[in-house]
C-alpha cells in the first residue's frame, strides 16, 4: 500500500501534540546552525532534554527546515571519531501518571543513503526499534516499507505503559506494508524512571551521506486526532 502526502491530516497529527500535556517540545529553532541543539529544548515542558550526538554529525540547519527556518540533521562521519555509539537522545520531562500513554512525533526527510536506527520506550525499559535504512524502512530485522531520498514523512509512536504496547506509524511520501505497526514492548524490565526516551543512532560510512533530517519533535498526552 502506497501512502502520499495528506498534509491537512499531518499537519493535524503534528499540532494535535500542542496542549497542555507536553512532555518534550523541540523545533531547533533558537539553536544555532551548524552546532548541536541546546541541551534543553525551548519549548513548553520542564526537564525535557537532549543529549546531542558528535559534533560534526548531528548539527541544527538552516536549510532543510520543515516547520519554520531550522531542522536538526544526521550525517554520517567520514571518519572514525572514537565515539561508537553516534546517536542523539531525547528526553521527555518526567512523567506523573504512567497509566497514561505517551505519543512521541517529528516530521522528517529522507536524505541520500545511510541507515538511522530509533530506540523509543521509557527509560530503562525500551519498547520498540525500528529505522531508515538506504531506502528500506526497517521494523526491528524486518523491511516493512521503502521510501526515496527527499521523501517527507511524518513519524507516531505510540507507547502503552499499562499493557507494555507500542504503535508505530509513518505518514507521507512512503511505500508502506500496512497502516500501521503494533507488538509488545522489546524489554521485559521495568521502567527504572518515569521519562521517555527517543535515541536516534546512525552508521559510520566512508560517503559521508546526510542521512536523515528532523524537525517539530513532541512527546505528549495528547492523542493526535
Amino acid at each position: 500500500m502506497t501512502y502520499k502526502p495528506w498534509r491537512a491530516a499531518l499537519f493535524v497529527a503534528a499540532t494535535a501534540l500542542s496542549g497542555c500535556n507536553n512532555l518534550f517540545d523541540a523545533g531547533f529553532e533558537s539553536d544555532t546552525p551548524g552546532l548541536p541543539p541546546a541541551l534543553t529544548p525551548a519549548g513548553l515542558p520542564n526537564g525535557d532534554s537532549i543529549a546531542p550526538g558528535p559534533a560534526g554529525s548531528f548539527f541544527v540547519t538552516s536549510k532543510m527546515g520543515i516547520i519554520g527556518q531550522k531542522a536538526y540533521a544526521f550525517v554520517e562521519p567520514q571518519a572514525d571519531t572514537g565515539d561508537t555509539s553516534l546517536r542523539t537522545v531525547m528526553r521527555s520531562a518526567p512523567v506523573d501518571d504512567l497509566s497514561k500513554p505517551v505519543y512521541l512525533s517529528w516530521r522528517g526527510i529522507f536524505g541520500s543513503g545511510g541507515g538511522v536506527r530509533i530506540r523509543a520506550g521509557y527509560q530503562g525499559k525500551p519498547f520498540v526499534e525500528f529505522g531508515f535504512d538506504n531506502g528500506m524502512i526497517m521494523l526491528g530485522d524486518d523491511v516493512v516499507g521503502a521510501y526515496l531520498p527527499g521523501d517527507h514523512h511524518t513519524v507516531l509512536v505510540s507507547l502503552f505503559p499499562t499493557t507494555n504496547t507500542y504503535r508505530v506509524r509513518v505518514m507521507g511520501d512512503v511505500t508502506i506494508d500496512q497502516e500501521f505497526f503494533e507488538g509488545a514492548a522489546s524489554s521485559q524490565t521495568q521502567i527504572t524512571a518515569p521519562q521517555v526516551l527517543a535515541e536516534f543512532s546512525i552508521t559510520r560510512s566512508p560517503d559521508k551521506n546526510l542521512v536523515y533530517v528532523i524537525d517539530d519533535v513532541t512527546m505528549s498526552h495528547d492523542a493526535p486526532n
